[in-house]
């Protein structure tokens, strides 16, 4: 497989293409582009998806072929999925203003070479050195040539455009997405809630109260576990990029921003029909919030805690509810929540650098840019003692315990092992987020 899949419109940008194949071949950077590479008799909708899932860098050719093209759109989308995985780099070789699927998807993803200055032969060595440099390989010495432009900000989430958790604390269980699709749990399973051993192609999950609900890749949803509200009756739905459970509601965010929504409804939680541009979409006990795509917020349901009132919220990156709070991360890394602060729970104002956020029940746990922990609010159980924990990339905060996913796939836990809810030591190769 190819280090860089090189994604373009065939009729407009061939040219190019080559060229840049050409630049990387000269720097030892294998590729993979559909003209060069697609050998006779080969299915592409076959071929393409799996050299998207082993590149290291996803390389985008921006003109107006791309804008209009149907593949393109796929493999873009394709390669979001694994935002966190690999570098995605937009090279710009026409003036052409970026237009729907496209805008959407390169949002928060900083495009290369922006302006067509300098000449393209130019732009394309140095493109080629700053793939190079990305890839740990060395660029080819030209002593001539000009200094190497300052390689852009590949975008770091704390928020993807779709938030897919892979670790996942519930009331009374924990459940883990392997890199192979399947799925883990571990805890109380009264009600079925750990019962997903069967369960395969799996791309997310979101552990309830006492349910679970997986998103498979084919963008159907599969849940398990109590169902006294309806609160599992997903089946019926399609295109869906994200899941979120509740304590008795679940939330499915489609690919077209809409949301779709199950369960109890006393509280008016499920009243999400009218929403759109939905970036992301949490479920509290009885309320449910969404972050739009311009950084705001918005929620329905339960408000005696004040954890709806997030209307003038601005810049979010991500959010979580739970309980009755709700947890804004903000683009520049602080953090804002509100509802029930009985335990000191939204006492969060004061933290920085963070990239990550999860509400619990009575807590809150952050995760550093660093890899580092941070948590708040009720302790009895010993579910805030998280300071010494390292190289974590994803955290989930359970009723009474909390869950960190290290960078090596590997899981720790702390907190009420109720059910051996944190029995999770021995777990591997869990897909990071």
């Amino acid at each position: 497989m190819a280090d860089v899949f090189i994604s373009y419109h065939v009729a407009s940008a061939a040219g190019v293409v080559r060229q840049i194949a050409e630049q990387l071949r000269g720097r030892g950077v294998t590729y993979w582009y559909s003209e060069g590479d697609m050998k006779p008799g080969f299915n592409f909708p076959q071929v393409a998806p799996r050299e998207i899932e082993a590149c290291k860098v996803f390389l985008l050719i921006l003109d107006e072929g791309a804008m209009n093209s149907f593949h393109v759109e796929t493999e873009l989308g394709l390669a979001v999925e694994r935002i966190r995985e690999i570098s995605i780099i937009p090279f710009r070789v026409q003036e052409a203003p970026l237009q729907g699927w496209m805008k959407y998807y390169l949002k928060h993803i900083q495009i290369m070479n922006n302006r067509l200055t300098p000449p393209l032969d130019r732009r394309v060595a140095e493109l080629a050195d700053y793939i190079a440099q990305l890839l740990g390989k060395a660029p080819r010495v030209q002593p001539s040539a000009p200094p190497i432009v300052q390689p852009p900000t590949l975008w770091t989430p704390p928020a993807a455009l779709w938030t897919r958790e892979t670790l996942s604390a519930g009331g009374g269980h924990t459940v883990g997405l392997r890199k192979d699709g399947s799925v883990v749990a571990v805890g109380d399973n009264s009600e079925g809630q750990c019962d997903v051993t069967d369960w395969r192609d799996i791309v997310a999950l979101t552990a309830g109260s006492l349910h679970t609900v997986g998103l498979r890749k084919d963008g159907t949803v599969v849940a398990v576990g109590s169902n006294g509200c309806g609160q599992c009756d997903v089946i019926a739905w399609r295109d869906v990029a994200a899941v979120s459970a509740g304590n008795s509601h679940t939330l499915g965010l489609r690919k077209d921003g809409s949301v779709v929504a199950v369960g109890r409804n006393e509280e008016r939680q499920c009243d999400v029909a009218a929403w759109r541009d939905i970036a992301a979409v949490s479920t509290g006990y009885y309320h449910t919030v969404g972050l739009r795509k311009d950084g705001s917020v918005v929620a329905v349901g339960d408000n005696n805690y004040g954890q709806c009132d997030v209307s003038e919220w601005r810049d979010i990156a991500a959010v979580s509810a739970r309980d009755c709070q709700t947890v804004g991360l903000r683009k520049d890394g602080s953090v804002v929540a509100v509802g029930s602060n009985s335990c000191g729970q939204c006492d969060v104002s004061e933290w920085r650098d963070i990239v990550a956020a999860s509400a619990g029940d009575f807590h809150t746990v952050g995760l550093r840019k660093d890899g580092s922990v941070v948590a708040i609010g009720w302790n009895k159980y010993g579910q805030c003692d998280v300071t010494a924990w390292r190289d974590i990339v994803a955290v989930s905060a359970g009723s009474f315990h909390t869950v960190g996913l290290r960078k090596d796939g590997s899981v720790v836990a702390v907190g009420n092992n109720w059910y051996g809810v944190c029995d999770v030591s021995d777990w591997r190769d869990i897909q990071l987020p």
